[in-house]
């Protein structure tokens, strides 16, 4: 069976997440958040031609570099995706430590 039906069949999971293609990407699936999380080095901020290649159609979908701050609450998850930048890509509108995306998952009791 595919994980995502497994989660979906046994529920108690709000989000996923999961790594290596280098973008920041949010995609909702049957109550379900999947997190692709970004770089926090890459070299190359700006750049989300690859989403479409590695098969991401819908969602948030934004560029390296960064890394995803996650705060877990009693009632509810925050996700912010936080911007990082080599020297050479920093300005004004680009800054180390901008939170570019955030969201918020609500976290429903888990029956054990």
């Amino acid at each position: 069976m595919p994980i995502h039906d497994l989660l979906v069949k046994h529920g108690g999971v709000s989000i996923v997440f999961h790594g290596h293609d280098h973008l920041f990407i949010k995609h909702d699936l049957d109550g379900i958040v999947y997190q692709e999380v970004p770089q926090p080095g890459h070299p190359r901020s700006g750049n989300t031609n690859t989403a479409k290649e590695y098969g991401y159609l819908s969602g948030e979908i934004q560029s390296s570099s960064g890394y995803v701050r996650v705060r877990v609450g009693q009632d509810e998850t925050r996700v912010d995706y936080v911007r990082t930048y080599l020297p050479a890509a920093l300005s004004q509108f680009k800054r180390n430590g901008d939170v570019s995306y955030s969201y918020i998952v609500d976290d429903a009791p888990i029956s054990r």
